[in-house]
């Protein structure tokens, strides 16, 4: 037998499961992100700290844990989404990766962070809403909004969508639809 005929039986018979999308249903999705997030973020946190750096100077944080989703919606006027926003994947008016419907879905989600400062341990906890948008080419992020919480004090709401959090959610979406993150369907 040929090395191609080989191969394809290999994949055929589930040992190569090259997912070409996501999971379609939110709950399924947000599991498995979850179960990824705390790895692509401290990836993406470690790239962005300058090597000239000295170690002793440098603040080490982490994300430890991802977990608790909640899917119960707050409610804003984003949904139905608003005509008037430039976001193409809040306008379906605009660009190549519109919304098959225009419904965002929100999920709330928790992290906790370790960060080492010298020999001092600093645990904080943070708040993530996300508004994903399910378009022709797979899940996308639309908005996310954090909090932080130290000790007993709980920050405001701000934009996050550009955070390391954020930066790494688009990054694991592209990755799923990528056919890189392996799950099986139910």
């Amino acid at each position: 037998m040929n090395q191609t005929k080989q191969a394809n039986q290999v994949i055929r018979s589930g040992i190569y499961q090259n997912k070409s999308s996501c999971p379609q249903d939110l709950a399924s999705l947000t599991n498995l992100l979850l179960q990824d997030l705390p790895s692509y973020t401290n990836r993406l946190i470690q790239r962005s700290i300058p090597l000239t750096l000295d170690n002793a100077i440098r603040t080490r944080v982490y994300m430890v844990a991802a977990g608790n989703p909640e899917f119960n919606p707050i409610n804003t006027d984003l949904n139905p989404v608003p005509e008037n926003l430039n976001n193409p994947l809040l306008n379906p008016s605009q660009g190549n990766n519109s919304p098959e419907n225009s419904e965002m879905q929100q999920v709330f989600f928790t992290t906790l962070n370790r960060e080492y400062q010298g020999n001092r341990l600093v645990e904080t906890q943070e708040f993530h809403r996300l508004f994903l948008v399910q378009t022709n080419q797979g899940w996308q992020l639309a908005l996310m909004y954090s909090r932080s919480r130290f000790q007993q004090i709980l920050t405001p709401p701000t934009d996050s969508l550009n955070s390391a959090v954020g930066q790494a959610v688009k990054i694991w979406l592209r990755d799923c639809q990528a056919g890189a993150i392996n799950y099986s369907e139910q």
